[in-house]
């Protein structure tokens, strides 16, 4: 529920396909920020810098 907020708040209203994608997009970098940094291909912050 606070991830529509918060869309709705900062980009308005999206169709539900675009917002299902900017949450798993959200998702993988929410990941690479709580993840250890190196550059290893497969891991989450890898994933969330590409």
């Amino acid at each position: 529920y606070a991830f529509d907020v918060g869309i709705i708040s900062i980009i308005g209203r999206l169709d539900d396909e675009r917002k299902e994608e900017l949450k798993r997009n959200y998702c993988v970098v929410d990941k690479g920020y709580n993840s250890f940094f190196n550059r290893i291909p497969g891991t989450s912050y890898h994933k969330a810098i590409l």
